[in-house]
Order: structure tokens, then C-alpha cells, then sequence
């Protein structure tokens, strides 16, 4: 599936899966079957596949944190009351070496796959999904305002 269109590599990839943990774990299931498969950037000619995100609950804590004022507030953006993603995470007691938080907002649906096409079609943020750098990841979706947050992150 190398080459295709994001949208239709992930359409074919839907096609075939139960998905059964909600939302949150179905995103986080998509970005490691992602990361395990390979997925070349624009920008980047590298189809390599990379390491599986491991669970964090402390990501996740900062990343439902801000999907929550997100969602509560009518916003979107990676600061809030001055605090920026560095800052929410440090809050959350995470110690990290590297860090990228991708933020999605709107829709109509918990549907995981809107925020994930939207995220690899932006070259910045498909190449935080496929870094190698990152090891770790919490996943957080406020439904009342179909806010998502992804929080990517290399521990110290």
C-alpha cells in the first residue's frame, strides 16, 4: 500500500479492521499499525518502518487536559492560559528529551480516522507520527467539541 494516498491507504486499512476500544484506542492503534508499516511523508522519501509508540498515562493526562479546554473553551491551538504542550506535560510529571503535540478540532464524530487523514496530509505533522524519535504517546478526545490532542515523546 507504499505510494497510495494517505486517504485511501487508510480507507483500504478501515476496511479490514474490528475496532473495539473507542476512539482513543482506535486512534492509537492506527498511528502504531502506521509507524509498523511504514508511511512516506511529503518531504520525505523514507517508507521505513519505525518503532511502536508505547502508552503513557502521563501523556495522556496532558493531552486530555488541553482536549478538554479545547473543546470547553471553543479554541484551537497548542497554547492555552499561557501553557504550551512542554509545560502540560512537565505538569503531568513526564520527563522528556524530545516532544510534539498534534491537536485536531471539529467534525461531527468520534470518528478517529478524520483527525488521522487531516494530520497525514500536513507534512509536519505526518513526520512527528512516522519520527523514530519518539517511543511514547497519549492519545486524549474530549466529545463534546470532537477535540483531539496527541501528545509524541521521547522520555529522558
Amino acid at each position: 500500500m507504499r505510494g497510495k494516498p494517505p486517504t485511501v491507504w487508510l480507507a483500504a486499512l478501515l476496511a479490514g479492521w474490528a475496532l473495539s476500544a473507542g476512539p482513543v484506542g482506535d486512534l492509537t492503534f492506527m498511528l502504531n499499525d502506521l509507524r509498523a508499516r511504514g508511511m512516506a511523508c511529503a518531504g520525505s522519501s523514507s517508507t521505513e518502518p519505525v518503532g511502536l509508540l508505547s502508552y503513557s498515562p502521563r501523556l495522556e493526562q496532558a493531552a486530555l487536559r488541553h482536549a478538554r479546554d479545547m473543546a470547553e473553551r471553543n479554541f484551537i491551538a497548542h497554547t492555552f492560559a499561557g501553557l504550551g504542550p512542554r509545560e502540560r506535560v512537565r505538569q503531568a510529571g513526564y520527563d522528556f528529551l524530545r516532544l510534539s503535540e498534534i491537536i485536531y478540532k471539529g467534525g461531527s464524530s468520534a470518528d478517529p480516522l478524520r483527525p488521522l487523514e487531516w494530520w497525514l496530509n500536513s507534512p509536519v505533522h505526518c513526520q512527528a507520527i512516522m519520527s523514530p524519535h519518539y517511543s511514547e504517546v497519549g492519545v486524549a478526545f474530549w466529545p463534546q467539541g470532537n477535540a483531539w490532542v496527541v501528545v509524541l515523546a521521547q522520555p529522558r
